[in-house]
């Protein structure tokens, strides 16, 4: 049994924790097929529906936005569409594991949020403002805006505040 946070495509619907016992429990939660999206930072996996594009289901903002400042590569290039919901990764028998503790308190349990960005030649150290945001994928938004119009961004996150 996996732990893991729902992350509805409804923007007006709170994403909440749930308990994942089966393969069923994670298809009725995307409403069919899944597929999994590795996260790189942190590590963890989106499970999203494996048709939604094809089903033409709505895009997945909030979903995206993690996709997106986790995995550069698919910033601008992909979208999640339908719900979605974010476990761990697999342990090396391949079983799903338990959304990762710190993630799942900042997503869930945090009321106000920075955003730190790595720039260019700086890869150890992260810099932020005073800026706070009180929801995360608020914060998400503006960091990766300001990752589009700051060539010298590297890397974003978002941080407790």
């Amino acid at each position: 049994m996996a732990t893991g946070i729902v992350i509805p495509c409804n923007q007006s619907t709170p994403i909440y924790e749930s308990r994942f016992t089966s393969l069923r429990d994670y298809q009725l939660a995307v409403d069919g097929h899944i597929e999994a999206i590795d996260l790189d930072m942190p590590a963890a996996t989106v499970f999203a529906n494996d048709e939604s594009k094809i089903l033409g289901l709505p895009l997945n903002r909030r979903a995206t936005l993690l996709w997106w400042l986790s995995t550069p590569t698919f910033r601008h290039r992909d979208v999640i569409c339908g719900n979605a919901v974010i476990v761990g990764q697999p342990d090396s028998e391949g079983e799903t594991q338990s959304i990762p503790q710190d993630l799942r308190a900042l997503l869930l349990d945090r009321a106000k949020y920075r955003v730190e960005v790595q720039t260019a030649g700086e890869t150890e150290r992260w810099a932020g403002n005073q800026l706070v945001f009180e929801d995360y994928f608020e914060a998400a938004n503006w960091g990766l805006s300001l990752w589009d119009r700051w060539t010298l961004v590297t890397r974003v996150r978002v941080v407790d505040a």
